[in-house]
C-alpha cells in the first residue's frame, strides 16, 4: 500500500487495529513471454523521463509535522524555493580581490618611499664634544692691544622676612610738619625742643633748631611762609599717633602777638607711638634674609650680563659683579612683623673681539700652532687683566699673567664633511682622528632615525 495511504489509514483508524492481516492476492496468470528478438523488434521499451531542474528534497519528521498542520486537505505542499546564487556577481567580486591587494601594496610603497625621503631631507644630528683642556703657564707677563666696548651692570635684590623675637617697648610718636609765619616778613628762629601742642593737649617738640621764614606782605596782605622739621611726642603711646593736617600751636607764644600767627600743621601722619610688646626684626633671622637678597642680585646682574654680550665678543671685568649697597627695613632692633632686606649688585666690563683674542693668544703662546686642524677657546678669563683703556682710540691694554686656561676645539666644517660621509657604525673612527676630542656623543632627530645626513650643514656641533 502507498505509504500516503497508510500514514491516512494510520489517522483514522486505531493503531492497534489498523494492523490487519495481509489480504490474499489475487493470482494473475502466467504471460507468455515472447523471444527477445521479437520483443526488441515490435516495440520499444518504455522507460521513465528524467525529471529537470532540482531534485526533491527530503524534509525530516519535524518538517513533515509543520508541513501538516499548515497544508490544507487536498493541496500538495511545496517546497521553500532555494535562494539562487549570483554567479556573475560572485564572479566579479572575486576578480577583484587580486587588484585591491596590488592596490594597497603600491600606496604603502608610495608612502615609505615619500617617508624616507622626508627623513633624508629633513632629519639632523648634533655632535656633542667634551674638548681636551690645557693650561699654560707663563714666564714673564706678556701684553697686547685691542679694541673694546664697555657695559656696566646693576641689578637688584630682594626677599622678605618675619620677626621672630619679642621685646616690650615704650615708642614715641614721629613724623614731619610744617611751621607756618605770618606775624611779619621778618623771619623767626624756634630753638631745639620748641613745643608744639595739639587741641588735645598733646606735646611734640621739634630735634633741631629752625629759622622760619618771614611772611610775604603785599598792600597789606600777608601770605604766610614755612618751613618743615621733623617733631617727636613728648611721651611714649599711640595715643600720640595723629593724621596729616592735624593742626599744632605753640605754647611758648601764649599771650603774645605771636601765638596766634605761628602754628604748625603734620604734612604726614605722625605715628610709631607705641608702649607693650611687640615684634622685633632680629640679626639673625635679618641677616638670613640679606644674604639670600645679595645672592639674587649677584645672580641677575651675571645672567643680564650673560645676556647682553652679543656673539663673538668676550666680557673681562673692569670691576668685577658684587655688593654694592644693602639695607633692611624696619632695621635691626626696630619693631615689626615683616621687614624686607634690598641689595644691589654692580659691576664694569669690557668686550673685545673673540677671534681677535684668540689670534693674539696663538700669536703670542703657540708659533706652531696647527691653526688648519684645531682651533682655541678660552675656558674661562683667568690669566687676562685689563691694564688700562683709552677713550680717546677705543683701545685698551691687557696683560697675560700666570696661567692661562684654553681648550682644543676640532674644526667643525672638517668635521661634519667627515661625519656625514660615513654610517653609524663608522663614527668612532671619525672621532679618533681628531686629537682635539676628549669624548663625543652623537644624538640623532627624529631619534629612532639612526641615520647621519649626507649634508654637512644639517650635522651641527656643540661642546659640553
Amino acid at each position: 500500500m502507498p505509504e500516503s495511504k497508510k500514514r491516512i489509514i494510520s489517522d483514522i483508524v486505531p493503531a492497534e487495529k489498523s494492523r490487519a492481516e495481509a489480504l490474499p492476492m489475487k493470482k494473475t496468470p502466467p504471460v507468455q513471454e515472447a523471444p527477445i528478438e521479437n520483443v526488441i523488434e515490435e516495440k520499444a521499451i518504455p522507460t521513465t523521463p528524467k525529471r529537470s531542474g532540482p531534485k526533491p528534497r527530503r524534509f525530516d519528521n519535524s518538517q513533515l509535522d509543520f508541513l501538516r498542520k499548515n497544508t490544507a486537505p487536498g493541496e500538495r505542499p511545496t517546497q521553500p524555493a532555494r535562494p539562487q546564487r549570483n554567479a556573475g556577481t560572485e564572479t566579479s567580486q572575486g576578480s577583484n580581490i587580486p587588484g585591491k591587494k596590488f592596490l594597497v601594496a603600491g600606496a604603502s610603497l608610495i608612502v615609505l618611499v615619500l617617508l624616507y625621503v622626508l627623513l633624508s631631507v629633513f632629519s639632523s644630528a648634533t655632535v656633542e664634544i667634551t674638548a681636551k683642556e690645557s693650561q699654560f703657564k707663563l714666564s714673564r707677563p706678556v701684553t697686547f692691544t685691542l679694541p673694546y666696548e664697555e657695559i656696566r651692570i646693576s641689578e637688584s635684590g630682594e626677599k622678605d622676612g618675619k620677626s621672630i623675637n619679642t621685646e616690650t617697648v615704650n615708642q614715641k610718636a614721629h613724623g614731619e610738619i610744617a611751621i607756618y609765619n605770618a606775624f611779619s616778613s621778618s623771619s623767626q628762629v624756634l630753638v631745639i625742643n620748641t613745643r608744639f601742642r595739639t587741641k588735645e593737649g598733646n606735646i611734640y617738640r621739634i630735634q633741631k633748631q629752625v629759622m622760619v621764614p618771614g611772611a610775604t606782605v603785599v598792600d597789606g596782605e600777608i601770605t604766610p611762609s614755612k618751613i618743615i622739621t621733623e617733631v617727636v611726642s613728648d611721651t611714649e603711646g599711640e595715643e600720640f599717633n595723629v593724621e596729616s593736617g592735624t593742626t599744632f600751636d605753640i605754647p611758648g607764644f601764649v599771650g603774645g602777638p605771636r601765638y596766634e600767627k605761628f602754628y604748625g600743621e603734620a604734612v604726614e601722619p605722625i605715628d610709631g607711638g607705641f608702649v607693650g610688646e611687640v615684634k622685633i626684626v632680629g640679626e639673625s633671622e635679618a641677616g638670613e634674609a640679606l644674604k639670600s637678597a645679595e645672592a639674587d642680585a649677584i645672580t641677575t646682574a651675571n645672567n643680564i650680563l650673560r645676556d647682553s654680550i652679543p656673539e663673538g665678543l668676550v666680557a673681562l671685568a673692569e670691576k668685577e659683579i658684587s655688593v654694592a649697597d644693602s639695607s633692611i627695613e624696619p632695621s635691626i632692633g626696630d619693631p615689626g612683623e615683616k621687614f624686607t632686606a634690598k641689595a644691589t649688585a654692580t659691576g664694569s666690563f669690557v668686550l673685545i673681539d673673540e677671534e681677535k683674542l684668540l689670534s693674539e693668544l696663538e700669536e703670542l703662546l703657540f708659533d706652531d700652532f696647527p691653526g688648519a686642524e684645531n682651533n682655541l677657546r678660552l675656558i674661562d678669563n683667568t690669566g687676562i687683566v685689563l691694564i688700562k683703556k683709552d677713550s680717546s682710540t677705543g683701545e685698551a691694554i691687557f696683560e697675560l699673567r700666570e696661567e692661562i686656561n684654553v681648550s682644543w676645539l676640532a674644526d667643525e666644517e672638517m668635521l661634519t664633511t667627515a661625519l656625514s660621509k660615513v654610517k653609524v657604525k663608522q663614527i668612532p673612527d671619525v672621532f679618533k682622528q681628531y686629537e682635539a676630542i676628549l669624548s663625543a656623543e652623537v644624538k640623532f632627530s627624529p631619534s629612532w632615525w639612526r641615520r647621519i645626513p649626507s649634508k654637512p650643514g644639517r650635522i651641527h656641533v656643540e661642546y659640553r
